[in-house]
């Protein structure tokens, strides 16, 4: 990534972040750490999937419509 395309780090608290339960059972290990994010602390934590669902048996297409992407590859191929 160039430098112009780095997003600026932002410092949070561990109220604010919230870690969850791995983090509080190590706690000591992570001593003087900081939670750094981007500005946008939620959408950064957003974990955002993709699944495939099939058609149920007899189901017959009622549009006719075309992506104008190819959805057969991963988006950026």
């Amino acid at each position: 990534m160039e430098g112009e395309e780095l997003l600026n780090a932002t410092e949070y608290t561990e109220e604010r972040v919230n870690p969850k339960e791995s983090f509080t059972k190590a706690k000591e290990s992570f001593a003087g750490a900081k939670f750094i994010w981007s500005e946008d602390l939620d959408l950064d934590n957003t974990v955002i999937f993709r699944t495939r669902v099939e058609a149920p048996a007899g189901y017959k297409q009622r549009w006719t419509t075309k992506s104008e992407f190819d959805l057969s590859k991963p988006l950026g191929q």
